[in-house]
């Protein structure tokens, strides 16, 4: 009979036994760590562990675990705490029940470890033992997080974002909802932060529709913070249309709706970046949508700007929008603060401001399409304000975005032919007609045929008679 065997027979149905003999160890063990003695002590402990650990006494064992690292730690031993949970993780008939105790000790030491080589060594040797073991997956979590917040705080975000990226959070079925979203807010911050827009629309995805019905402080704190995030992935990839729609659901959030000056400069970037986007059928959907709203009331000078692009006139650059409210958009003024959307000082703020110009001069193309049939480049260049080869560009650009439909330029003569947009309704009334048409001329045909065929073998049946 091997060792193991002899001491679990020993103890066997002397739980009772076990259990006296382990607090007796512990008291033993806690008058030696105040004596200075922590070898002592800790030797003592393990071999009671041993024993606890062979009968199976899952309780007394996790009580001795537990233990054995507190001593270590509580003796500032970092290295001897370190081999200790190497030792308790690694051995051979260990109990899940006590392994878990253990580790969630070691987690509480974490952050009350002020050196950071030692924490580092401490989050990393866990993450290794709790790696693969469902019993400690919070732990693991939990751990990583702070792993990463570490390579952050010390600039490393490749390092921070692949540790992170590590976990996949919807599988963790242990962490609560808050938390679960935490993370991958984490994540998807850290991918936008770096770049990586492709992965972190892949994380977004994995947000439930319902994650921010909570009306607690700390939700609406986290659905900011995701419309923060969205827009700042929406503006790297140029969709300005995606950013004001981010803004506008953002204005409606509880924390945000009872703040009149946050209230107002959020719907101010909903606007701004709505002005912004492309010039299409969804863009005016959303221009409508917003030009409901109740806020448009306390906020004129912007409620104009959406009037401007809404109607189907002509806009002057300089006299509508240049000359009255440059000053608003671009630096703000005592009652209505600007939104850096259009910034002066900065590179982004520039091309904003080229953007806006450029919006509504697509805005007059279009205008202009809709009652012109024809017209000449140099009158076009003029009505738009722009110069000839500049009307050129915008045009060709505006057809193969789609925004512009069935535009032809004839470079010879010099001039542009819009094709007239045409209600969808009277599209399928003329595509029904034409269909009537082909099948009132493909009866006459087939008509014409057989009587041709008819008059033919009358002609060969008389010429027979007539032999």
């Amino acid at each position: 009979m091997d060792e193991g065997n002899v001491e679990a027979a020993t103890f066997e149905g002397s739980e009772a036994d076990i259990s006296r003999l382990v607090r007796k160890c512990l008291e033993d063990a806690k008058k030696l760590e105040g004596e200075g003695r922590i070898t002592e002590a800790l030797e003592l402990m393990n071999t009671m562990e041993k024993k606890s650990r062979v009968i199976g006494d899952a309780k007394s064992n996790s009580l001795l675990q537990v233990a054995i690292v507190n001593a270590c730690f509580n003796a500032g031993n970092m290295e001897t705490l370190i081999s200790s949970i190497e030792q308790l993780a690694r051995k051979q008939g260990l109990i899940k029940e006590a392994v878990g105790s253990m580790i969630r000790a070691c987690c509480s030491f974490v952050s009350k470890i002020t050196k950071k080589d030692f924490k580092v060594k401490l989050i990393e040797l866990l993450r290794e033992i709790t790696a693969g073991k469902t019993y400690a997956e919070t732990e693991r979590f939990q751990l990583t997080a702070m792993l990463s917040w570490i390579k952050e705080e010390e600039g490393n975000l490749e390092a921070a974002k692949s540790i992170l990226l590590e976990l996949d959070v919807s599988t963790c079925h242990n962490l609560s909802s808050g938390r679960k979203l935490a993370l991958i807010l984490r994540q998807l911050r850290l991918c936008i932060a770096l770049g990586d827009f492709t992965r972190a629309r892949m994380i977004e995805k994995n947000i439930p529709k319902n994650a921010f019905d909570s009306l607690s402080i700390d939700c609406q704190r986290m659905h900011i913070q995701y419309h923060e995030l969205m827009v700042k992935l929406s503006h790297g990839e140029g969709g300005y249309l995606a950013v004001s729609k981010h803004y506008e659901e953002m204005s409606r959030i509880p924390v945000i709706s009872s703040d009149i000056a946050s209230h107002q400069m959020v719907f101010k970037l909903c606007i701004s970046y709505a002005l912004l986007a492309a010039s299409n059928e969804e863009k005016k959907m959303l221009l409508k949508k917003i030009s409901m709203n109740k806020l448009c009331d306390s906020l004129p000078e912007y409620s104009y700007l959406i009037g401007l692009f809404l109607q189907p006139l002509l806009i002057n650059w300089r006299k509508e929008i240049l000359q009255p409210y440059g000053i608003l958009l671009l630096v703000g003024t005592d009652h209505c603060p600007a939104t850096g959307v259009f910034d002066p000082c900065t590179n982004l703020g520039r091309k904003h401001w080229e953007t806006l110009k450029t919006r509504t001069a697509e805005h007059n193309i279009l205008t202009i399409a809709t009652y012109y049939s024809q017209i000449s480049l140099d009158r076009l260049a003029e009505l738009i304000d722009v110069d000839t080869e500049t009307a050129e560009d915008m045009i060709c650009q505006m057809t193969n975005s789609g925004e512009l439909k069935g535009a032809k330029i004839n470079r010879p003569e010099g001039y542009v032919k819009f094709r007239a947009n045409e209600n969808p309704e009277e599209l399928l009334t003329n595509l029904n007609n034409d269909v009537d048409q082909m099948s009132d001329l493909l009866e006459e045909t087939v008509r014409l045929i057989i009587g041709e065929e008819c008059n033919r073998t009358f002609l060969e049946c008389y010429d027979d008679d007539a032999e």
